[in-house]
């Protein structure tokens, strides 16, 4: 299940007839929605975050997954958003702003999965040797 964040709206048929939401109605029903999957299927959890780095601030987005006792979801979630990010600048910023949101044993369970993480995203890239 792949939330809709990009819409104009979370409902369909309000979409479809022009009516639009403001950010913080969509991320309450990014939240409402993600609470519900984490009580019927914690197995989509992560999939259904991922999309969501983009749109919603990832310390909002670290807010929720704490009341909802899903921070190791999160953590996977930003290190893979974080590691796709094309430029060094880019991903040394992310951690710098995460780093006050964090704490040190959180902080480095991020480092190590986006280091994983960018290491296998970067090998996907390397060309075949012939």
């Amino acid at each position: 299940m792949q939330f809709p964040i990009d819409r104009i709206c979370c409902n369909a048929h309000r979409a479809r007839i022009g009516l639009a939401c403001d950010p913080d109605r969509r991320f309450a029903c990014a939240t409402h929605q993600l609470s519900l999957l984490c009580a019927n299927e914690p197995h989509k959890v992560e999939a259904f975050l991922q999309p969501l780095f983009g749109p919603i601030p990832a310390d909002v987005l670290l807010a929720a997954c704490r009341s909802l006792n899903i921070v190791s979801e999160w953590t996977a979630g930003a290190a893979l958003y974080c590691a796709a990010r094309p430029t060094k600048d880019e991903r040394r910023n992310f951690f710098e702003y995460l780093r006050h949101y964090l704490s040190d044993a959180e902080y480095e369970a991020l480092y190590a999965r986006h280091d994983a993480q960018w290491h296998q995203l970067r090998a996907r890239r390397a060309p075949r040797p012939k």
